[in-house]
């Protein structure tokens, strides 16, 4: 997210990572057909939902249209990256995973 989105979001209240991501965690919500319907969902979760891990088993059995809160299970695991030149108040979400971080400086 941009600085301005940053910025805004702690005088909202959201003082610290953790704050805005049990937040998102229990807040954002989305259909199980949605849920099921991405790539990284299929690929990933959807083999642990059929060997019966939880809570993807329990979605997986669920009607298209049900509601779930995806990251509620693991609201540690939503993290935030802030970049930007505080030109444009914009944010994006990804559903990804933390591999490694890598140093810009030797491309400079």
């Amino acid at each position: 997210m941009d600085p301005l989105v940053a910025a805004r979001l702690k005088s909202d209240g959201f003082d610290t990572k953790k704050k805005l991501g049990e937040w998102l965690a229990k807040n954002f919500q989305i259909t199980a057909e949605e849920y099921w319907d991405t790539d990284y969902v299929s690929t990933f979760s959807l083999p642990r939902a059929r060997k019966g891990e939880e809570p993807f088993a329990s979605w997986l059995k669920l009607p298209k249209d049900a509601v779930i809160a995806p990251y509620s299970y693991a609201p540690d695991s939503i993290k935030f990256v802030v970049t930007g030149g505080e030109t444009n108040a914009f944010f994006r979400v990804y559903d990804m995973r933390y591999g490694t971080s890598v140093s810009i400086d030797k491309w400079r």
